[in-house]
């Protein structure tokens, strides 16, 4: 009988005085009252001095603004532009290379779209992109050429457009699409994970969400991705299942919902509700609030408007929390990090209240802490070590695993101490597993029956029976990715980066190497963005495989 040898990659999850069964609430500080029809809201550190900033667009007061942070989130407004007439979007980039953030910004009133170069003092010099209607910008390397170009839609002439950087910063315009009913966004995303900036669309006068195609060569083809829904506004794209594969996250301007659509991997996407009575609904966001590994979901909604947190169980199925139910005219809302604390906070404008306000995310204390989480394989047996600080009310821990594409079961329980206040170690094996991916997660359980969830974690059991060279993962990536190889015995393995014009960029790996699984992080910081191909040569075993760099 042939035997098989498994090698595992673990995730290995550390987390030090941070409970992983934290439950998060909001505490609202406003930063100005007085922003008329506040609209855009991006944070950023502006000056370069390690704080997170604000900046913020208002379409009746003409504005484009940032508030600067003292370091103690204490914020004086300064103003980039007072005279934009109807600004109505707003973004951050280093549009010019030289090192220093600049602003870029669509006008609605003003038939107008540009930036805004910083001098690296935050004294700003406007820039015109294109004279046109823009309700968004966003500043992208579309044609992958080490300059930042634009993408932007235009929602009086029915068109999305991107502005080809000459690395001058003169932008050349290039329609993508001109016949699109009030596009409300154009965002820009690797939706076939082909290596090139495809978009995403939505028909604000109309009732449909689409992605135009990349070729390669900066030509795109429209594919449908919803039809039938009540004008669609704001898109956000991120994998929210966690499968691989990019996901859009919608709302409706002139209904109730709140959706995702999940992408089966070959583009074919399935609509999924989250909420179906939060309208209008305006903007939404995805972030992992709470560290558990999941994607949650914020979202506004402009009348008479509110924002609500969606967590996210790990399996898709979403909890709503109202974090301000009054927030006149809730119209844009995104995550970061405003006070450094490592908690995500979230931002948001209100367009009817005139507001710009963040909310500090808070951490209360919960009955575990669990402060650390690691898998291991031996033979065909997953061996979980998990340890806690300290203990209340903790009956103890089921064992949750799951595969691709499958729900979490319990495949065992270990017992808790109760209430303790030393540091306790717990261990649990699964055995005897067969080869492949595997998802680990706890769910602690209080004497009262009370429970939470821990952070997941993935465990990829493979044979060593055959010569393999993965993909490199993240791909795109910038500037570090990492490339997996199995080596069947042990043999001399060449590991080399490889142009796409055949020039041998870099020796990766030129030794003899033990059977086994290994790995190489390659870290592309100073090479131009482009298609690199990596190939292995381990004895007779030869494989190439290509990867994107995209700065």
């Amino acid at each position: 009988m042939k035997s098989s040898n498994y090698f595992l990659i673990v995730v290995f999850l550390l987390f030090a005085c941070t409970s992983l069964f934290a439950q998060i609430s909001f505490t609202k500080h406003l930063l100005d009252g007085n922003f008329s029809r506040a609209n855009g809201v991006v944070s950023v550190d502006l000056d370069g001095d390690g704080d997170m900033d604000i900046l913020g667009s208002a379409i009746d007061a003409n504005t484009v603004a940032w508030w600067e942070n003292n370091g103690s989130q204490s914020f004086t407004k300064h103003i980039i532009d007072g005279t934009f007439l109807g600004a109505i979007s707003v973004e951050a980039a280093d549009i010019d290379g030289d090192g220093d953030t600049d602003v870029s910004a669509a006008a609605f009133g003003g038939n107008v779209t540009a930036w805004w170069k910083n001098d690296g003092n935050q004294d700003f010099t406007k820039l015109i992109i294109d004279a046109v209607v823009g309700i968004s910008v966003y500043p992208k390397d579309v044609d992958r050429d080490g300059d930042l170009d634009f993408l932007g839609a235009s929602f009086n002439d029915n068109s999305i457009n991107w502005y080809a950087n000459d690395g001058n910063q003169n932008f050349t315009e290039h329609q993508i699409e001109g016949n699109y009913s009030g596009p409300f966004d154009a965002y820009p995303s690797d939706i076939d994970n082909d290596g090139d900036i495809d978009v995403v669309g939505s028909t604000g006068l109309g009732n449909s969400i689409d992605w135009w195609e990349n070729n390669g060569s900066e030509n795109f083809t429209k594919h449908n991705i919803a039809n039938s829904l009540n004008g669609p506004r704001h898109l956000f794209v991120t994998d929210i299942d966690s499968d691989g594969a990019i996901d859009v996250l919608g709302t409706e301007g002139q209904g109730q919902k709140i959706f995702w659509l999940e992408n089966n991997g070959s583009q074919t996407f399935t609509n999924h509700l989250i909420d179906g009575s939060f309208g209008p609904a305006f903007d939404v966001y995805a972030s992992d609030l709470n560290n558990d590994g999941n994607m949650d979901i914020i979202g506004a909604s402009i009348a008479p408007g509110s924002l609500a947190v969606y967590m996210n169980d790990g399996n898709q199925n979403f909890t709503k929390t109202v974090i301000d139910g009054n927030f006149p005219g809730a119209n844009c809302v995104i995550t970061a990090d405003v006070d450094k604390d490592g908690a995500l906070d979230i931002l948001a404008t209100a367009e009817f209240g005139n507001e710009i306000a963040w909310y500090k995310s808070l951490i209360p204390q919960v009955p575990v802490e669990l402060t650390s989480f690691t898998a291991q394989v031996q033979d065909k047996t997953v061996i979980l070590n998990w340890a806690t600080a300290t203990e209340i009310n903790n009956r103890g821990f089921e064992i949750q695993r799951k595969v691709v594409k499958a729900d979490f079961v319990t495949v065992g329980f270990v017992k808790g101490e109760g209430t303790t206040t030393n540091q306790r170690e717990y261990s649990y094996a699964d055995k005897n597993l067969a080869e492949g991916k595997y998802f680990y997660r706890l769910k602690q359980i209080d004497f009262n029956g009370e429970y939470e969830f821990s952070n997941t974690i993935e465990v990829d059991v493979r044979s060593l029976d055959n010569f393999t060279l993965e993909q490199n993962y993240p791909n795109p990536f910038n500037p570090t990715t990492t490339i997996g190889y199995v080596l069947q015995e042990k043999s001399n393995t060449k590991l080399t980066l490889i142009n796409v014009i055949g020039e041998e960029v870099a020796i990766l790996v030129n030794e003899e190497q033990d059977k086994g699984y290994h790995k190489v992080d390659l870290n592309a910081q100073n090479l131009p963005s482009g298609v690199y191909l990596y190939k292995l040569q381990a004895g007779n075993f030869i494989e190439t495989k290509k990867m994107m760099l995209l700065k």
